[in-house]
């Protein structure tokens, strides 16, 4: 065979034979990438489920919290019973409060008639005396009960004050339990079943998104899963989130892939 024909055969044959090695070497990166991908997205998905367990058992918390709370409802609700009741009696003793003043008012009305009366007749000091001592027993009696009832009107006083200081730590203390648990439910929408998907609208540099078409708004820090045509192209975290639209920075990206418009996204895989 002419030389001149054998030459480039043996050119081409080398040629091949070094395309097939670098086709090979180029196979076993792209699998060693993939590889690499399925274990990041494996690590990520034991991670979600950690924080799933760590989320049930903040919620079971949380329902011991809001068991708490119920039970405090139900004493404030108790003790306001009381209070009530406590007001009524306060009402009984004030009427009878007012009884007894009126009756001293009455009683000294008549002691100043009789001493009026006293003095038009010149009624003897034998007279005076006797009347003197017929009503100092009844002023005294109806003085000591002023007293005792003034005495008991004050405790009574005293006692609905500690009520209503204990019902306002209730109240705040519920409302308190009330606003830590809605903030750490809104805290992870895509743990508590409720997904998030919306649309690529506008890359930014090379790292930065506008997504739109959100089904609901989003929070700073929650991250999006970006596909196209369900195939998994990169993952981008919320950094500012605006009436109808966020804006979203890349953390990761699949070797060889590019974010384009019109890319779904959603919370979750």
């Amino acid at each position: 065979m002419n030389k001149k024909v054998l030459i480039p055969m043996a050119v081409v044959m080398c040629a091949l034979a070094a395309l097939s090695v670098f086709l090979k070497l180029s196979l076993d990166a792209a699998r060693r990438d993939l590889a690499k991908t399925r274990d990041q997205l494996q690590a990520e998905k034991r991670e979600r489920k950690i924080q799933y367990t760590n989320f049930t058992q903040r919620i079971g918390e949380y329902d011991e919290r809001i068991n708490e709370l119920q039970k405090i409802e139900r004493e404030f609700t108790r003790t306001r019973e009381e209070l009530d009741k406590l007001k009524s009696a306060l009402a009984e003793k004030e009427n009878a409060l007012k009884a007894g003043e009126k009756k001293v008012g009455e009683l000294t009305s008549q002691v100043k008639k009789l001493t009026e009366e006293r003095d038009k007749a010149r009624l003897s000091l034998k007279t005076q005396l006797k009347l003197r001592d017929e009503l100092l027993p009844e002023l005294t009696k109806a003085k000591e009960r002023a007293d005792k009832l003034a005495a008991e009107l004050d405790k009574l006083r005293k006692e609905k004050a500690a009520l209503e200081e204990k019902l306002t730590v209730a109240e705040a203390e519920r409302k308190k339990l009330k606003q830590e648990l809605d903030k750490f439910r809104s805290l992870a929408p895509e743990l508590t079943g409720t997904e998030i998907v919306g649309r690529v609208e506008e890359k930014i540099g090379p790292d930065k998104l506008i997504i739109t078409d959100l089904n609901q708004p989003p929070k700073v820090g929650l991250e999006f899963s970006v596909f196209r045509e369900n195939e998994f192209i990169a993952r981008a975290r919320v950094y500012r989130v605006f009436e109808k639209y966020a804006g979203a920075r890349i953390t990761f990206l699949q070797r060889g892939k590019q974010v384009q418009p019109g890319d779904s996204v959603k919370t979750g895989f």
